[in-house]
């Protein structure tokens, strides 16, 4: 049996036992892939159509020894088709499954960013309340502030009045004090 097909990076003849597939369908030479994704570490890209792709398939290429039984048209028609399915069937299944795995990440990140919306929420209603505290705890603290001066005034004044009083006291002990001895006398 003859294989037909070139790797599309370096244009050379694919053996059978030497072929990838990625999920866009177009094939290259094992060793193209492992040098372009593994080795050079280059975007995951068909390097043919450009579309990016997450998984490849190693292809299995069953080969006929007995020529006398199938001849390369028929295998070729009827056994490729069978593996080419098989490997439809089996791409379709990871597909469903990497699908169900981008739904489940997908509800945890909507879940997290709802999450983080209600807390957002929270923290602004509790920063507004620091707010309210922090301009209530101003206010009673100015209030504090002017009571204080209010009671140093009041402190003075008190000073002023009780020296005003003692000098009243002694004016009156003197005016008394004259009243008896012109009295006496």
């Amino acid at each position: 049996m003859s294989f037909n097909t070139d790797c599309f990076v370096c244009l050379q003849r694919m053996s059978p036992d030497n072929v990838i597939a990625i999920s866009c369908g177009h094939m290259l030479c094992k060793d193209c892939f492992h040098i372009m994704f593994n080795v050079q570490r280059q975007e995951r890209k068909c390097g043919k159509c450009r579309r990016p792709f997450i998984f490849c398939i190693k292809l299995y290429f069953e080969t006929s020894t007995d020529e006398n039984t199938l001849n390369e048209g028929n295998y070729v028609k009827n056994v490729s088709p069978n593996i080419m399915l098989d490997q439809l069937k089996r791409t379709q299944s990871y597909s469903e499954i990497l699908l169900d795995e981008l739904k489940k990440k997908q509800n945890d990140v909507f879940e997290r960013d709802l999450k983080i919306i209600q807390k957002d929420a929270e923290i602004r209603v509790l920063q507004k309340e620091v707010d309210n505290y922090r301009h209530s705890y101003l206010l009673q603290k100015a209030k504090i502030t002017k009571l204080k001066n209010e009671l140093v005034d009041y402190a003075a004044i008190e000073g002023q009045l009780n020296s005003i009083m003692n000098q009243i006291d002694g004016t009156l002990s003197t005016i008394t004090n004259i009243g008896q001895t012109t009295t006496t006398n």
